[in-house]
């Protein structure tokens, strides 16, 4: 299977974009970008293919999607049929600590931050004790605005 590159639509200059989407299903293509993606699920179910991963996804599971990293998140056959009235909804932050974030990934304060990005590089999934609070967060980065959307990513 042939992977896409993938360029995330960015409205205006943005370094931490967010992106809620609530479609019949989900995007049907492998493909990778060269951002970090860190994708909430919040309503949809299917399998995830990350690179050498795949693994069954739910409503409320959280992923970490590294950089570059060939990904799709494929629905559920219940979700394809023509009468089918039900859709997924996910929110996903996509960041790129080699753009514009360099610098500050490059601040001794950032040392933890930056050790959790290269720890990321090929995926993770976000434990179920961990969930609610990342969640939370993906929430309060939807919701702020201007400077605050940085200080609430990080």
């Amino acid at each position: 299977m042939k992977v896409l590159q993938f360029t995330i639509p960015v409205q205006g200059d943005k370094t931490v974009i967010i992106n809620e989407e609530k479609l019949p299903f989900f995007y049907t293509h492998l493909h990778r970008h060269k951002e970090i993606q860190l994708t909430w699920v919040i309503k949809g179910e299917g399998t995830l293919v990350a690179g050498e991963y795949m693994q069954s996804f739910k409503p409320g599971d959280v992923y970490i999607i590294g950089a570059n990293q060939p990904h799709v998140f494929k629905t559920g056959a219940a979700y394809l049929g023509k009468r089918n009235k039900q859709y997924v909804h996910s929110i996903s932050i996509y960041f790129d600590p080699k753009g514009s974030l360099l610098p500050l990934f490059q601040l001794p304060e950032m040392h933890t931050l930056k050790k959790l990005v290269q720890a990321t590089a090929a995926g993770l999934m976000v434990p179920d004790g961990k969930k609610e609070i990342i969640q939370q967060a993906i929430r309060e980065v939807q919701t702020s605005k201007g400077a605050g959307v940085v200080t609430s990513f990080l």
